[in-house]
């Protein structure tokens, strides 16, 4: 898992590095953190909406759709969820692709808790 993580973080910064960014879009960022917002728009990591909040806490289907839109965007393969939700509470099929792919886990069974905010320990379980 350690290995896997170091290879995604060296892919994105081999990748960062390549790709000039351009100000195409808007953000309410703060200016050192405008050109990473508009970068991880621009491959999919983040939506228009989510730009325009930068500065706010990430819920956990937020945080888990940033993470799939950055595995699509490093590995090119989009997932896609086979199943129905294993969560009552949760229909997303991105969250579910992540659940079927391993990378995520319910705040108890049959529980994702999307609108809750992420914890450093949950963050740590879905990279």
């Amino acid at each position: 898992m350690k290995r896997f993580a170091a290879i995604l973080l060296a892919g994105v910064i081999v990748v960062s590095a390549a790709i000039p960014t351009f100000a195409a879009v808007e953000t309410n960022a703060a200016s050192w953190a405008v050109s990473s917002m508009e970068y991880a728009y621009e491959h999919g990591i983040v939506t228009e909406e989510e730009l325009q909040k930068a500065k706010s806490p990430m819920s956990r289907q937020e945080f888990c759709g940033a993470v799939m839109g950055f595995l699509e965007s490093v590995t090119g393969i989009e997932r896609k969820a086979t199943q129905p939700s294993p969560f009552s509470d949760c229909d997303d099929p991105i969250v579910t692709a992540a659940y079927e792919a391993g990378g995520i886990g319910g705040v108890e069974p049959g529980k994702f808790a999307p609108g809750q905010t992420l914890t450093r320990e949950q963050m740590a379980i879905m990279i």
